[in-house]
């Protein structure tokens, strides 16, 4: 029931038409255009279980970005996904955005294989994945790790990690995290991930919930 986050790893000319099946449902479910590479010098986007971190830099240099929190309503009574999305875009600054672009550079995460190709990367079914989207006038490269954090002291996950600390983890991003979930309108949802959330609901709020919007409609 969860988006997939497959370990794949593609690196074309840019063009994004490339981007694997998994990856463009996922966009289109979170509203997510195809990164524009014909007026973005780079763009990177950095997706976590209910996260989406990205920076650009267009070609006259101005750096933008943010981090988009979501969800996915489930139905409580037979744990299946609806299409009602609740989402909420946080702008990150210009200093913030160039810092990661360094990190990224300091990293070397762009050259960075995908879990697949990296000697000693145990794959392991359940936890957290995230997957690596950057393009530039000329590239296109997507990439994904699986649970870098169970991978003892691999030298690559721990340079993914260190990406991880300084994007979903970073405390500015945990603190909006935090206040994004006081604000979910559903009873039980999902991150993206295999774990299903349900809040305890009063007889009154059961009521509302049933008056709510239908489940085709995402919430903005």
């Amino acid at each position: 029931m969860s988006l997939p986050v497959l370990a794949q790893s593609l690196s074309v000319s840019a063009d994004t038409t490339h981007a694997p099946d998994w990856l463009r449902n996922q966009q289109q479910l979170l509203s997510l255009p195809r990164l524009p590479v014909a007026t973005h010098a780079a763009h990177f986007r950095f997706y976590a279980p209910g996260q989406v971190v990205q920076g650009w830099q267009t070609v006259d240099g101005r750096y933008g970005g943010q981090v988009l929190h979501w969800v996915q309503q489930v139905r409580p009574k037979d744990e299946e996904l609806t299409n009602r999305i609740h989402r909420v875009p946080v702008a990150l600054d210009s200093a913030t955005v160039r810092g990661l672009f360094r990190l990224l550079q300091q990293l070397q995460l762009r050259a960075l294989p995908d879990e697949t190709a990296i000697v000693g990367w145990k794959p392991i079914l359940d936890g957290i994945s995230y997957t690596l989207e950057y393009a530039t006038t000329s590239t296109y490269g997507v990439k994904s790790y699986g649970n870098p954090a169970s991978q003892g002291a691999l030298p690559e996950a721990q340079r993914v990690l260190a990406f991880v600390a300084q994007t979903v983890k970073a405390e500015s991003t945990v603190a909006q995290r935090r206040a994004f979930e006081t604000g979910i309108p559903f009873p039980c949802y999902t991150a993206g991930g295999g774990t299903i959330t349900c809040r305890m609901r009063s007889a009154t709020d059961r009521r509302k919930d049933k008056r709510a919007r239908k489940p085709d409609q995402q919430t903005r």
